[in-house]
């Protein structure tokens, strides 16, 4: 019982990828363990409630947000915001107003089903992804903007994987902010303060892309002060891959080590781009 459970440490950082010289990431080679675990019906009851939780409600804690879908852009929250960092996604929204645009969220979002394909249970990931790009594709955006690192993973890396297409273009919400301050539409007053970047794993490791320090450079009077790790050599925050709920000791631990990382530099704020990584370093 015990090495089954600890087929379940590991957040998916795939820090380990980036330092293999092979390029192998423990998590994939776990993902297919964790499939045979599902397949044999001897799963942990932490991770079991993982996935009946989410059969039942489509979403992991409680849906804050909902629309009528019926926009050139649709904001996918993610369960993470849904559930826990409100405050991102209402933040968001008020970014969508000021820069006017034409934009909406879906009536009964779902989870964009990387919890279950994380854990081993690919069939009902499936489920999930085809009901989501069915969504999508019948809504007639243009583009989805995610403020979860992992649901832009999965809707432009994993999902295409398994043959699920999405029509609408897939941006994290850093990009389209990037955007908008390129456009002119978005411009800030000048604020004194030092800020240190934790890189989110998904951004800088498995996207390989964040537009987040180009938006903070926009404001005029911050200072971006770069912890030791940082960039593709970020330290996990120790909340990815449903760890806070299947490990928690074990994902305590590493936010306590990645908080103290970034507090060796001398700096006002922390920033990230992860609500995930929010809920960590707090």
């Amino acid at each position: 019982e015990y090495a089954t459970e600890l087929m379940y440490a590991c957040s998916s950082c795939d820090d380990c990828k980036e330092h293999c010289p092979f390029g192998f990431s423990v998590a994939e080679i776990l993902r297919g363990v964790r499939m045979d675990i599902v397949a044999e019906n001897n799963v942990p009851e932490k991770v079991r409630s993982i996935r009946d939780e989410l059969m039942e409600k489509h979403i992991l804690g409680e849906r804050s947000f909902s629309g009528d879908g019926k926009a050139r852009i649709i904001y996918f929250a993610g369960c993470a915001i849904n559930s826990e960092r409100k405050e991102i996604g209402e933040a968001m929204l008020k970014i969508f107003e000021r820069v006017d645009e034409d934009y909406d969220m879906l009536k009964e979002e779902w989870c964009c089903g990387y919890p279950l394909y994380n854990l081993g249970f690919i069939n009902e990931f499936k489920e999930f992804a085809r009901r989501n790009a069915k969504v999508f594709n019948e809504s007639k955006a243009e583009k989805i903007v995610c403020s979860c690192p992992t649901c832009v993973y999965v809707f432009t890396h994993i999902y295409p994987e398994m043959g699920i297409k999405i029509k609408p273009s897939i941006v994290h919400s850093s990009s389209y902010i990037l955007q908008m301050i390129k456009e002119g539409k978005i411009s800030f007053r000048e604020r004194k303060m030092s800020i240190v970047y934790h890189d989110p794993c998904t951004l800088a490791r498995k996207l390989k892309k964040d537009d987040s320090r180009d938006v903070i450079k926009s404001i005029p009077g911050i200072e971006i002060r770069e912890a030791m790790l940082h960039g593709r050599e970020t330290r996990c925050c120790g909340h990815g891959g449903q760890m806070a709920r299947v490990q928690e000791k074990t994902a305590t631990k590493m936010a306590e080590r990645r908080k103290k990382d970034l507090s060796t530099v001398n700096a006002d704020a922390i920033a990230s781009s992860c609500p995930s990584c929010k809920t960590a370093l707090m």
